[in-house]
């Protein structure tokens, strides 16, 4: 069984993620997002290059969407 760890930033910690949980995390907040680990960052709709995946709250709250696909990258870069 493949293990992942990540920071989990809410227990200030270092938590194990199995491929049992083999979804992605937000960057910004720790929560589980519903995108899988093996899915294209082509694909993602909430996905920074460079920062990596955020959930849709998280999204939203930042760019007032949950699709990053539709927005121009050079909008993703000011913030």
């Amino acid at each position: 069984m493949k293990k992942r760890f990540f920071f989990d930033r809410k227990e200030k910690n270092l938590q194990i993620d199995s491929e049992e949980n083999s979804f992605e995390r937000c960057v910004l907040c720790g929560a589980v997002t519903d995108v899988p680990v093996q899915m294209p960052v082509s694909e993602r709709k909430c996905y920074i290059p460079g920062a990596g995946q955020l959930c849709r709250d998280c999204c939203r709250e930042l760019y007032g969407s949950d699709d990053l696909g539709t927005t121009a990258e050079s909008e993703i870069c000011k913030i």
